[in-house]
């Protein structure tokens, strides 16, 4: 948008970070000149941890493309809502400037309530009525008392940000090639869920309980379910992704991948954020079993678990309508995350190890293979570009704290994944099946073509 509105500058994107974010989500191995990052520094040892860890990454902070700003005072976002709820204006006015402070109070999403009328009648005393000052909670107090002075023309947090850099234009002009109104680029955050351990690739009494089953013709072998490691996992993470988005707006439903592994791991996360889940399709495709290029997959959509089943499997947790909208997991131009996260600030999709790697790599431009663990929480980002509303991109940008990635970017990236799908045999079969076939049908074309081209000789 920056761009459209001055196309003579050369304008280059960062994106702004806090020592403490950047250390949890490792964000420095995805810094290039495509996606810039400036790093601020908190206190805490949060920045030294942060320039060993680019020191020992090789990357040079005087490139440009991972700039480490100044330490910034420690001001938790957590406990700003505290006291903007409490109404302490004590405290708000050692953690925001005054003005910042004034708007939280009068308009912020976390503003005091106005206090009931006791059981007497009279009015209780109000979180904001006036207490002795202590620093500059005078000046809080009556800037929360009477409106912001350009209120009018400037309304909102950013008639307070432009006072603050003292911009009292009335009338700031503007180039004349902008254009009167920008739109801006639309985003969603996506936490992409992978799910926990899987039965089939373990050993012991649970894999052969398994096996067992299938023979009785109670289990499908394309679709094992958890271990209770896997269960545990599922529940660990889920609480870990809580606890991380406490306070921020929630989400509606969570997504998941038709195959039970996914939707017990799903089960977790909806309990914790109180909403259904959504079997999508679209999630379970990207899999090895159920692959548009699997020849085998075709009859096995129908062999999946019944919803009643599945709600047996997941007691205490509900279900919506399934969206059987038959898609693959990228398609030539959208994908099926993009789809379901349009008009979302946020989304939580639960599917498979295929899904963090191909979207990383064919849409988020990583070039290395990512570490999936079970119940791994991947970070992206989709963007609709203002431009082009129908144009996805997307940035990978990390993992969630505590998904264990070290110990699997230690294996020698020349050998063999010991984690692949046991069903990626089968679809390379498939694949190598498929191209044979359409190099035996261009041969015979061929030939038919030499023949007919003897005849008219």
């Amino acid at each position: 948008a920056v761009q459209r509105a001055w196309p003579k500058l050369h304008v280059v994107r960062f994106s702004l970070n806090g020592a403490d974010d950047v250390l949890k989500y490792q964000k420095w191995r995805h810094c290039s000149r495509e996606h810039r990052l400036i790093t601020m520094g908190r206190p805490g040892g949060y920045t030294e941890k942060l320039k060993t860890a680019i020191r020992r990454a090789g990357i040079d902070p005087e490139e440009g493309n991972f700039i480490v700003g100044p330490e910034l005072p420690d001001v938790s976002s957590t406990e700003v809502r505290r006291v903007c709820r409490m109404g302490d204006v004590e405290c708000l006015s050692q953690l925001l400037d005054s003005r910042v402070a004034a708007w939280c109070l009068n308009e912020g999403p976390y503003r005091p309530q106005p206090k009931s009328k006791s059981r007497s009648g009279a009015s209780r005393v109000s979180s904001r009525s006036h207490v002795p000052s202590v620093s500059g909670a005078d000046v809080v107090r009556e800037c929360a008392r009477a409106p912001i002075a350009t209120a009018e023309s400037r309304p909102g947090l950013q008639g307070v940000f432009q006072q603050m850099v003292c911009r009292k234009v009335a009338n700031p002009a503007r180039p004349s090639s902008a254009p009167q109104s920008v739109p801006l680029d639309d985003s969603c955050e996506v936490f992409l869920v992978r799910h926990g351990e899987r039965v089939d690739e373990v050993r012991g009494a649970e894999h052969d309980a398994w096996l067992a089953s299938i023979k009785n013709g109670n289990q499908q072998h394309f679709d094992p379910p958890l271990t209770m490691n896997g269960k545990a996992q599922a529940v660990s993470s889920a609480r870990m992704l809580r606890a991380k988005l406490a306070g921020t707006a929630p989400v509606d439903v969570i997504f998941s991948s038709p195959l039970q592994r996914c939707v017990c791991t799903a089960a977790p996360f909806a309990e914790v954020f109180g909403v259904p889940i959504q079997i999508v399709h679209g999630l379970g495709e990207c899999c090895a079993a159920l692959s548009l290029r699997n020849t085998s997959s075709n009859s096995r959509w129908n062999r999946l678990l019944t919803m009643e089943s599945l709600q047996r499997l997941c007691l205490g947790v509900s279900f919506v309508k399934v969206d059987s909208t038959k898609e693959a997991f990228l398609e030539r131009d959208s994908t099926c995350l993009g789809r379901l996260a349009q008009g979302r600030p946020r989304i939580i999709a639960v599917s498979h190890r295929e899904s963090i790697r191909h979207l990383a790599s064919r849409r988020a431009g990583c070039s290395a293979r990512l570490p999936t663990p079970y119940a791994c929480i991947a970070v992206f980002r989709c963007i609709w570009l203002a431009r082009a509303r129908n144009s996805e991109q997307w940035r990978h940008e990390g993992f969630v704290a505590g998904c264990n990635t070290d110990r699997f970017l230690l294996r020698d990236p020349r050998r063999a994944d010991d984690d692949d799908d046991p069903a990626a045999a089968e679809l390379g079969a498939s694949i190598a099946e498929s191209q044979a076939t359409q190099r035996g049908k261009r041969s015979v074309a061929s030939s038919v073509g030499a023949e007919a081209m003897d005849l008219h000789d």
